[in-house]
């Protein structure tokens, strides 16, 4: 009975959490800490059979302890000690708070394409940094990984099937097979693992949640292995082409690297505009699909320059806005619609951005994404009198440009990116402005205000998000925007 039993001098047991082919795994208390913090625990079983499987489990364990070692990554648990005590062999590292992937990718319930390709960008950064330390995790599966409580952010567990590349030495343990069935291909079930082994498994986690259908479900072709989409599941058709690729049954067609598949998503979520600097930061690092594509526009281009202007002008368009290129919108059916009478609003929402009715300083409702720290307020402010469009909006961008974080002003609170005084609303005339300020810890924030007025009542939708994703989430929210009524 190991619950309450202290391993190691100072590892009090707690709570069997599950058994593995080679492993008990428990959560511990570290009685040396002042918090006693939580720590998981790996311990050998000791009733495996013959004498060699023992020794290869062991192995399996130091191995992992060593890859652990290799991986220091804020989203990757940090090992502790991995020791022998009475015969014993035990493995200790870091429990992470959180509810497991399996929350959020669930059978039966479809997400939307831009949530799908959020979810590919924070995994598939987590499979780049790995691979750049020649480590092929072999079990990515949603069980595997972490939404960690404290921030959000995804965690990537369990490397006790992982393999590494430049050594000499390889994980033993359940000859590198994922733990849960659908998330490997062919070559690494016939112990072949390729680092697109694990891209295979993160676009097995993007079918799923597109789909709805459990990935060892999904059905694939007669003598081929390719995957097949469920009726009515397929989503666009860049997106599709994207996750084909990465679930393709020959290792040799699929993406090669973490970072090609990146790219490719990025092509696809951001706004024009960034995708623009995308593409030409692409080329200039010297990415052959990039340059090629700049060398045929160029030479497209200046061919129909020839020919007259228009013709030079559809050229540079079409090299820089191919067809099908807009940014994947999300299926009405994964949105919610929220009304409040008292107002006399409604808006549509994604069912992951959660509203949180508010009635202080006239912000009636919030909707919060958790994963990301976005959020969209809705404010309905009372007037005094009878305003403009054009009065309420040159007292509001004023208050926004001379907003100071000192007493002397010396210190701009918010700076102002883009004004839009041809918005609108509701389908009302509406001003648009977007502008960018720090929060308390120094992190930058990107901002966008809509109003617009009706009867002596302003009607305010303000979207924040952290910098770096705003571009990402924009697509939703202009969503949200197109759906509001008052």
């Amino acid at each position: 009975m190991m619950i309450g039993k202290i391993i190691l001098g100072r590892y009090e047991i707690t709570e069997h959490l599950k058994d593995t082919n080679f492993c008990q795994i428990y959560l511990a208390k570290d009685g040396r800490l002042p918090d006693r913090n939580l720590r998981v625990v790996k311990r050998l079983k000791q009733s495996l059979s013959p004498p060699l499987a023992a020794e290869q489990a062991k192995h399996g364990l130091e191995v992992e302890a060593r890859i652990l070692n290799r991986l220091k990554h804020d989203q990757i648990p940090q090992l502790f000690i991995h020791s022998e005590e009475n015969s014993e062999f035990y493995l200790v590292q870091d429990y992470i708070e959180g509810d497991n992937l399996s929350e959020e990718v669930k059978p039966s319930q479809r997400l939307s394409e831009n949530q799908v390709i959020l979810l590919l960008q924070e995994i598939l950064e987590l499979v780049k940094f790995i691979h750049e330390k020649q480590i092929i995790h072999c079990d990515i599966n949603p069980s595997n990984l972490i939404r960690r409580t404290s921030d959000s952010k995804v965690v990537l567990i369990d490397f006790g099937s992982a393999k590494q590349i430049d050594s000499q030495e390889t994980n033993s343990l359940n000859h590198v097979q994922a733990s849960v069935s659908g998330y490997a291909p062919t070559e690494q079930r016939s112990g072949n693992a390729q680092f697109n082994s694990d891209i295979y498994a993160v676009g097995m986690i993007g079918m799923q949640g597109l789909t709805g259908v459990s990935a060892k479900d999904i059905p694939t072709a007669p003598n081929m292995s390719e995957v097949i989409w469920p009726s009515g599941t397929k989503p666009s058709a860049k997106l599709q082409e994207i996750i084909e690729k990465m679930v393709h049954p020959n290792f040799r067609e699929r993406y090669q690297s973490a970072e090609q598949v990146l790219l490719a998503l990025t092509k696809i979520s951001l706004p024009r505009r960034t995708r623009f600097k995308s593409f030409i930061d692409a080329a200039m690092a010297g990415d052959p699909t990039a340059v090629a594509q700049l060398v045929t526009g160029v030479v497209i281009g200046l061919v129909a320059l020839i020919l007259g202007l228009p013709g030079f002008i559809t050229g540079v368009q079409t090299m820089f806005n191919p067809p099908n290129s807009d940014p994947p919108r999300v299926s009405s059916d994964n949105f919610k619609t929220y009304k409040n009478s008292q107002y006399g609003i409604t808006i549509k929402h994604p069912k992951d951005w959660k509203p949180q009715e508010i009635g202080v300083n006239g912000e009636v409702v919030k909707f919060l994404h958790q994963p990301s720290q976005a959020s969209v307020v809705i404010s309905v402010k009372a007037l005094s009198d009878w305003w403009t469009l054009e009065e309420y909006t040159n007292q509001s961008v004023s208050a926004i440009e001379n907003e100071f974080l000192d007493d002397n002003k010396q210190v701009k609170k918010y700076n102002i990116e883009e004004k839009n005084g041809k918005a609108t609303l509701a389908k009302n005339p509406a001003f648009q402005v977007i502008y960018t300020r720090k929060d308390e810890s120094n992190n930058s924030l990107k901002m966008m205000e809509v109003w617009n007025l009706k009867k002596k009542n302003a009607y305010i939708i303000t979207y924040e998000a952290p910098s770096e994703k705003y571009d990402k989430l924009n697509p939703i929210v202009e969503e949200m925007v197109d759906s509001f009524e008052n």
